[in-house]
């Protein structure tokens, strides 16, 4: 009974020890723009091994993949890491003729910010903004 309980605390002492390792586990990000008459949306989603797809859709059908490329998974994971830091107490949810999304999914979390398309919106926090075109820039380099 004795060697039990060891065992088991040794056990239980490795299990949470390996899950400080530093890594935030699988995540994707998604940045999006479209709708209007035709309601298409054009965006690009990159993941935590570096892979980036760009994208688009119209309603009622799937995504179609243009292209994948490799991205830098360490750039990747500094958007995510400002979305983390600066994003957390944001909430908007602004859906307009041409709309705007980002999109975090890690593990069961999903988050996302729905903003109007125009960047010269008041109500539209800078940061936002400025990551969503921080994002843009770096998938559409690649």
């Amino acid at each position: 009974m004795r060697v039990t309980v060891i065992m088991l605390s040794v056990l239980m002492l490795f299990s949470c020890a390996g899950s400080k390792s530093g890594k935030s586990g699988p995540y994707r990000i998604t940045i999006s723009e479209g709708g209007g008459i035709t309601g298409q949306r054009l965006g690009f989603h990159m993941d935590d091994t570096g892979l980036v797809q760009k994208w688009t859709q119209m309603p009622g059908k799937d995504e179609q993949i243009e292209w994948e490329k490799s991205g830098n998974s360490k750039k990747i994971y500094k958007f995510k890491k400002t979305i983390e830091s600066s994003l957390t107490d944001i909430n908007i949810d602004q859906s307009s003729n041409m709309s705007r999304l980002l999109t975090i999914q890690q593990q069961d979390t999903t988050r996302q910010w729905r903003f109007p398309a125009t960047l010269n919106s008041q109500e539209i926090p800078l940061v936002l903004t400025s990551l969503y075109q921080d994002i843009y820039e770096y998938c559409s380099d690649l």
